[in-house]
């Protein structure tokens, strides 16, 4: 897991190799800090989960960070 920062804000990135059961809980908690984060500091924060099949089915299709964030969406 790590945060990115790009000119336009920081995401707040999770790489999942396989899903549990706990993952729907953690991800709406990564959801809500970065909404809450975002009115405390002006900065816009965003919450990506990044499965693994996802990883390698598109990481050779993309070039970008944001060609690789708008093909998961």
């Amino acid at each position: 897991d790590f945060i990115l920062k790009t000119k336009n804000g920081y995401f707040l990135i999770e790489t999942k190799g396989l899903k549990g059961v706990d993952v729907e809980y953690k991800d709406k908690r990564a959801l809500q800090w970065c909404q809450d984060i975002t009115k405390l500091t002006g900065q816009k924060w965003q919450f990506i989960r990044i499965n693994q099949d996802e990883f390698y089915k598109l990481s050779s299709k993309t070039n970008t960070f944001k060609e690789f964030v708008s093909a998961l969406k």
